[in-house]
């Protein structure tokens, strides 16, 4: 199953990189392309048939995405505040 989505990917990328060669491309998009299908794939293969697994991995995408998202809500105030401080806290400093 992995090697067919393997062997799926690598012509959608071969296409995508052809395509785009005039203007140009990124290479992540590339690896992307060959990269995720193999990691459903293997995602598949772990979970079969159990929805218990399905809804644990689900579960743990889940939490790692909102630990993410809160540790970019908190870098941007630290950055805010610190911005503020730098600029004289919002006065204007030509009065």
């Amino acid at each position: 199953m992995l090697t067919a989505a393997f062997a799926v990917a690598l012509p959608v990328a071969w296409i995508y990189t052809s395509t785009r060669a005039k203007r140009g491309y990124q290479q992540s998009v590339v690896q992307l392309l060959i990269i995720l299908p193999v990691v459903v794939a293997g995602i598949l293969v772990m979970v079969k048939y159990s929805i218990t697994l399905a809804f644990s991995l689900g579960g743990i995408a889940a939490a790692v995405r909102f630990r993410n998202s809160l540790d970019d809500q908190q870098g941007r105030g630290l950055r805010l505040s610190r911005d503020r401080h730098r600029h004289g806290g919002g006065r204007r400093s030509d009065r």
